[in-house]
């Protein structure tokens, strides 16, 4: 049986560059004991892992919770706060929005936990039918087992449909146009940055990638954000909906962390332009 390549490696001499001894192989310094590895790939100069409440998405956790069971109250026992109490189905809204954004801030104090880093790079605008490079990097605070990372393409749209009274409404769409699937529940080194790279073809620009209309309910929207948890975010996914994105996807168990980020696609043929 041949050796591997990783044996093969800790074979070859090396100098030690905290002491500057030759060392015939090994994984260690025969004069120091500094580990090879250590030396060759060092830890990155991390913090320590933060604490729930060391970050504002353990307070916003708390803080929801709270309205949520609030909320629920008031929905059972509209008498305990009347001059708070909604209308049956307006705080049952309310309790359902409330409930979302707890899980929503749950996984984000989880995730801000788990890695001081997940960045995701993409160029600003890419040529119709050329090829777009996304790269990712990831780095935990310790050593995670069980991590997810995929890089997707998404082209986003708007489309109006007719509602049974002839009313026109106004739906979005994704379509996935390519995934890369970069790790399977896989080891992650702690305190060191993993790198990721996908290619993806960019697509050809669409009318449906924009919509006045969305942009109308967006703002109606975003004007009751004070009213609703969550509403605010709701306008804001409403608005910036449509184009091409990236996304990257990371998730250690039940949690996960996604950030998309928007590349401009555009397609010149003579004197005729499309963006999108």
């Amino acid at each position: 049986m041949e050796p591997s390549a990783a044996s093969t490696a800790r074979t070859r001499p090396w100098t030690c560059g905290a002491c500057g001894y030759e060392n015939d192989g090994g994984a260690t310094c025969d004069r120091c004991g500094v580990a090879r590895r250590w030396l060759e790939d060092p830890p990155l100069d991390l913090p320590p892992r933060p604490g729930f409440f060391e970050r504002p998405a353990g307070w916003w956790t708390l803080a929801h919770g709270a309205a949520t069971l609030f909320g629920a109250l008031l929905l059972v026992r509209p008498e305990v706060a009347p001059w708070l109490a909604l209308a049956a189905p307006a705080q049952a809204v309310q309790v359902a929005l409330s409930l979302a954004a707890t899980v929503a801030s749950l996984n984000r104090a989880a995730t801000e936990r788990l890695f001081h880093e997940v960045r995701l790079e993409v160029p600003d605008r890419a040529p119709a039918g050329e090829e777009l490079v996304a790269d990712a990097r990831l780095v935990p605070y310790g050593r995670t087992d069980g991590v997810h990372v995929s890089l997707e393409l998404i082209e986003n749209t708007y489309h109006r449909t007719r509602g049974r009274r002839g009313e026109t409404r106004m739906a979005t769409r994704s379509k996935r146009l390519g995934r890369h699937k970069m790790l399977r529940g896989e080891t992650v080194p702690g305190r060191r940055a993993s790198l990721y790279e996908a290619t993806f073809i960019a697509p050809f620009p669409t009318q449906q990638m924009r919509d006045v209309m969305a942009e109308l309910q967006a703002s109606a929207m975003a004007a009751l954000a004070w009213l609703v948890p969550g509403l605010g975010q709701a306008a804001r996914n409403l608005r910036e909906h449509g184009g091409v994105w990236v996304r990257l996807t990371v998730r250690v168990g039940p949690f996960f962390r996604r950030v998309e980020k928007r590349v401009v696609v555009y397609q010149m043929q003579g004197e005729w332009f499309a963006i999108g």
